[in-house]
Protein backbone atom coordinates (compact mmCIF):
# COMPACT_ATOMS: atom_id res chain seq x y z
CA UNK A 1 0.00 0.00 0.00
CA UNK A 2 2.88 2.34 0.88
CA UNK A 3 4.28 1.77 -2.58
CA UNK A 4 1.57 2.43 -4.39
CA UNK A 5 0.59 5.73 -2.42
CA UNK A 6 4.33 6.59 -3.40
CA UNK A 7 3.88 5.68 -6.83
CA UNK A 8 0.64 7.60 -6.78
CA UNK A 9 2.38 11.05 -5.58
CA UNK A 10 5.29 10.52 -7.62
CA UNK A 11 2.91 10.30 -10.92
CA UNK A 12 1.22 13.53 -9.87
CA UNK A 13 4.18 15.63 -10.58
CA UNK A 14 5.18 13.90 -13.52
CA UNK A 15 5.57 16.29 -16.81
CA UNK A 16 4.19 14.71 -20.00
CA UNK A 17 3.98 15.84 -23.53
CA UNK A 18 0.88 13.85 -25.33
CA UNK A 19 -0.48 14.87 -28.50
CA UNK A 20 1.11 17.64 -29.18
CA UNK A 21 0.10 18.78 -25.99
CA UNK A 22 1.97 19.24 -22.47
CA UNK A 23 0.62 19.54 -18.65
CA UNK A 24 0.94 17.53 -15.60
CA UNK A 25 -0.42 14.11 -15.72
CA UNK A 26 -1.03 11.07 -13.56
CA UNK A 27 -0.09 7.81 -14.37
CA UNK A 28 -3.80 6.63 -15.47
CA UNK A 29 -3.67 9.77 -17.93
CA UNK A 30 -0.29 8.37 -18.82
CA UNK A 31 -1.54 4.77 -19.88
CA UNK A 32 -4.61 6.63 -21.78
CA UNK A 33 -2.40 8.95 -23.97
CA UNK A 34 0.99 7.00 -24.33
CA UNK A 35 2.38 10.09 -23.36
CA UNK A 36 6.19 10.88 -22.94
CA UNK A 37 7.62 11.58 -20.09
CA UNK A 38 10.19 14.14 -20.04
CA UNK A 39 10.94 14.90 -16.11
CA UNK A 40 9.21 14.24 -12.46
CA UNK A 41 10.73 15.38 -9.25
CA UNK A 42 13.95 14.40 -8.08
CA UNK A 43 15.38 13.20 -11.60
CA UNK A 44 18.80 15.01 -12.05
CA UNK A 45 18.56 18.02 -14.03
CA UNK A 46 20.38 18.06 -17.20
CA UNK A 47 23.32 20.40 -17.32
CA UNK A 48 22.79 21.54 -13.81
CA UNK A 49 25.97 19.81 -11.74
CA UNK A 50 23.90 17.07 -9.71
CA UNK A 51 20.59 19.54 -9.00
CA UNK A 52 17.57 17.40 -9.38
CA UNK A 53 13.85 18.56 -10.23
CA UNK A 54 11.67 19.14 -7.09
CA UNK A 55 10.15 21.68 -4.36
CA UNK A 56 6.87 23.20 -4.70
CA UNK A 57 5.76 23.57 -8.71
CA UNK A 58 8.83 21.98 -10.38
CA UNK A 59 7.32 23.73 -13.35
CA UNK A 60 5.89 26.42 -14.91
CA UNK A 61 3.38 26.92 -18.25
CA UNK A 62 5.16 24.84 -21.00
CA UNK A 63 5.23 26.01 -24.46
CA UNK A 64 5.27 23.11 -27.31
CA UNK A 65 6.25 23.08 -30.61
CA UNK A 66 6.77 20.97 -33.82
CA UNK A 67 7.96 17.07 -33.22
CA UNK A 68 7.07 17.44 -29.82
CA UNK A 69 9.86 19.56 -28.50
CA UNK A 70 8.97 21.29 -25.50
CA UNK A 71 10.15 24.63 -23.37
CA UNK A 72 9.74 24.67 -19.47
CA UNK A 73 10.88 26.75 -16.72
CA UNK A 74 11.84 23.98 -14.24
CA UNK A 75 12.67 24.44 -10.25
CA UNK A 76 15.92 22.79 -9.14
CA UNK A 77 16.48 21.79 -5.44
CA UNK A 78 19.89 19.86 -4.00
CA UNK A 79 23.32 20.39 -5.11
CA UNK A 80 24.42 24.26 -5.73
CA UNK A 81 21.19 25.54 -5.73
CA UNK A 82 20.47 29.16 -4.39
CA UNK A 83 17.67 31.44 -4.79
CA UNK A 84 19.34 32.95 -7.68
CA UNK A 85 19.91 30.20 -9.68
CA UNK A 86 16.89 28.00 -8.08
CA UNK A 87 15.15 28.26 -12.39
CA UNK A 88 16.08 26.98 -15.22
CA UNK A 89 14.73 26.51 -19.30
CA UNK A 90 14.78 22.77 -20.46
CA UNK A 91 14.16 21.85 -24.18
CA UNK A 92 13.60 18.70 -25.56
CA UNK A 93 11.27 15.97 -26.89
CA UNK A 94 12.63 13.01 -24.50
CA UNK A 95 13.44 12.07 -21.23
CA UNK A 96 17.11 11.51 -22.31
CA UNK A 97 16.95 14.46 -25.11
CA UNK A 98 16.13 17.08 -22.53
CA UNK A 99 18.95 19.93 -22.41
CA UNK A 100 19.27 22.91 -20.50
CA UNK A 101 18.85 26.11 -22.17
CA UNK A 102 20.14 28.45 -19.70
CA UNK A 103 19.92 28.87 -15.45
CA UNK A 104 19.02 32.22 -13.20
CA UNK A 105 22.63 33.45 -12.63
CA UNK A 106 23.76 32.95 -16.10
CA UNK A 107 25.24 35.25 -18.09
CA UNK A 108 22.27 37.47 -19.84
CA UNK A 109 22.25 35.67 -23.45
CA UNK A 110 22.51 38.10 -25.99
CA UNK A 111 26.09 39.24 -24.62
CA UNK A 112 25.35 43.20 -25.75
CA UNK A 113 25.27 43.79 -21.70
CA UNK A 114 28.36 43.61 -20.14
CA UNK A 115 28.02 41.70 -16.77
CA UNK A 116 24.67 41.33 -16.74
CA UNK A 117 23.43 37.96 -15.47
CA UNK A 118 20.01 36.73 -15.47
CA UNK A 119 18.73 37.13 -11.57
CA UNK A 120 17.65 40.18 -9.25
CA UNK A 121 19.96 40.80 -6.77
CA UNK A 122 17.74 38.09 -4.29
CA UNK A 123 16.26 35.93 -7.00
CA UNK A 124 16.61 34.09 -9.77
CA UNK A 125 15.68 36.06 -13.14
CA UNK A 126 14.19 33.86 -15.46
CA UNK A 127 10.29 34.27 -16.36
CA UNK A 128 7.82 32.09 -16.22
CA UNK A 129 6.15 31.81 -18.93
CA UNK A 130 8.31 31.21 -22.43
CA UNK A 131 7.33 30.79 -25.64
CA UNK A 132 8.54 28.03 -28.30
CA UNK A 133 7.40 28.90 -32.18
CA UNK A 134 6.68 25.82 -34.28
CA UNK A 135 9.89 26.38 -36.08
CA UNK A 136 12.18 26.09 -32.81
CA UNK A 137 12.45 29.85 -31.91
CA UNK A 138 12.14 30.74 -28.60
CA UNK A 139 10.79 34.07 -26.67
CA UNK A 140 10.75 34.69 -22.88
CA UNK A 141 11.23 37.70 -20.55
CA UNK A 142 14.30 38.41 -17.80
CA UNK A 143 15.14 40.31 -14.56
CA UNK A 144 19.08 41.06 -15.02
CA UNK A 145 21.45 42.56 -12.45
CA UNK A 146 24.90 43.89 -12.50
CA UNK A 147 25.29 44.78 -15.85
CA UNK A 148 27.32 47.84 -17.08
CA UNK A 149 25.12 50.94 -16.41
CA UNK A 150 21.71 48.69 -15.50
CA UNK A 151 19.19 50.46 -12.86
CA UNK A 152 15.93 49.68 -12.15
CA UNK A 153 14.72 51.42 -15.32
CA UNK A 154 16.41 49.06 -17.85
CA UNK A 155 17.06 45.70 -15.88
CA UNK A 156 14.18 43.61 -17.61
CA UNK A 157 14.41 42.06 -21.18
CA UNK A 158 12.34 40.21 -23.89
CA UNK A 159 14.46 37.83 -25.34
CA UNK A 160 14.20 35.66 -28.85
CA UNK A 161 16.13 32.91 -30.65
CA UNK A 162 17.98 29.88 -30.06
CA UNK A 163 20.44 28.46 -27.75
CA UNK A 164 23.47 30.27 -28.56
CA UNK A 165 22.08 33.18 -30.77
CA UNK A 166 19.66 35.07 -28.65
CA UNK A 167 19.13 38.44 -28.86
CA UNK A 168 17.21 41.09 -26.69
CA UNK A 169 13.85 41.92 -28.67
CA UNK A 170 12.72 45.05 -26.47
CA UNK A 171 14.49 46.36 -23.52
CA UNK A 172 12.60 47.89 -20.31
CA UNK A 173 13.84 51.75 -20.66
CA UNK A 174 13.52 51.05 -24.57
CA UNK A 175 11.82 54.04 -26.65
CA UNK A 176 8.67 52.31 -27.29
CA UNK A 177 8.04 52.24 -31.53
CA UNK A 178 4.89 54.72 -32.34
CA UNK A 179 5.57 56.16 -28.60
CA UNK A 180 7.10 59.65 -30.08
CA UNK A 181 10.57 58.54 -27.87
CA UNK A 182 8.75 57.35 -24.59
CA UNK A 183 10.58 54.35 -23.00
CA UNK A 184 9.00 51.31 -23.17
CA UNK A 185 7.46 51.17 -19.47
CA UNK A 186 6.82 47.71 -17.85
CA UNK A 187 8.95 45.99 -15.50
CA UNK A 188 7.02 42.57 -15.51
CA UNK A 189 8.79 40.40 -17.87
CA UNK A 190 5.92 38.18 -17.69
CA UNK A 191 3.61 40.48 -18.81
CA UNK A 192 5.78 41.80 -21.60
CA UNK A 193 6.38 38.45 -22.36
CA UNK A 194 2.18 37.31 -22.51
CA UNK A 195 1.89 40.54 -24.76
CA UNK A 196 4.39 39.93 -27.46
CA UNK A 197 3.55 36.30 -27.73
CA UNK A 198 -0.38 36.96 -27.68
Amino acid sequence: MKHMQSIQRRAAAILAVAGGLSGLASAQSLAVTNGVVLATDTDLAPGCGGATFGGSFFTDAMSTGLGGNVLFRGRLTGAGVAPIKERAYFYGSTRAGLTLVMRGNDPEPSGTIPFATLNSATAQGLGGTPRLTESGMMLFGATMSGGTGMTTANDTALFTGTPGSFSILVREGDATPGGGGSPHPTRSSAACCRGAAA
